[in-house]
């Protein structure tokens, strides 16, 4: 499991305002995603050992300012509060919401986009994991609010795994969501 808790600082803001969702009408994708479907991003990073925070702070700055591009519906990135993995630690999360595959599509080869990985996260960090998923069963405001945390948990499936076991899989996770809120405690938001 990860936590993580979404930086919301006026010092890393990059415009007047702090927010950082966006949201657009996009066009159609080869991957349909219904009204209760969204693509997920996800980007764990590492940064190197006795980097300046004053460049982890110009990654971070960067980063959000990506939110203003039109295929991004909701963009947030800070520092992971911990971590059950026995791997190395990541030290940073960066998570995106988009509307569709082609969106998603669309910010990756956006320019600016590029810039961004290429002046201010490439030569900082020495790890780096993406997942990218569509959530089939998404319901609720896609904003998440300033200050929340974000909790996720990521599952490397072994080598060599057939199609068909993969799909099993994903069927029992999906219901162990199911199953961890149908029991959640009441007085969770």
């Amino acid at each position: 499991m990860i936590s993580v808790k979404p930086l919301c600082s006026p010092s890393l803001s990059t415009g007047a305002s702090t927010a950082t969702t966006r949201r657009r009408v996009s066009p159609a994708s080869s991957v349909k995603v219904s009204a209760k479907q969204i693509v997920e991003h996800v980007v764990l990073v590492r940064t190197k050992p006795g980097v300046e925070h004053s460049k982890i702070n110009d990654m971070l700055r960067n980063l959000y300012g990506l939110a203003s591009l039109p295929q991004v519906r909701h963009l947030t990135t800070g520092p992971i509060l911990r971590t059950q993995s026995p791997a190395p630690a990541f030290t940073h999360l960066f998570h995106s919401r988009y509307d569709s595959a082609s969106d998603l599509e669309e910010y990756n080869a956006h320019h600016l986009h590029l810039s961004v990985v290429r002046n201010y996260l490439f030569p900082i960090i020495d790890d780096i994991v993406v997942a990218d998923w569509i959530s089939d069963d998404f319901s609720g405001s896609t904003e998440v609010a300033p200050g929340s945390i974000i909790r996720a948990k990521l599952l490397k499936l072994k080598e060599n795994l057939t199609e068909n076991k993969k799909n099993q899989i994903v069927d029992v996770t999906k219901g162990l969501k199911r199953n961890f809120y149908a029991t959640k405690p009441q007085n969770w938001n």
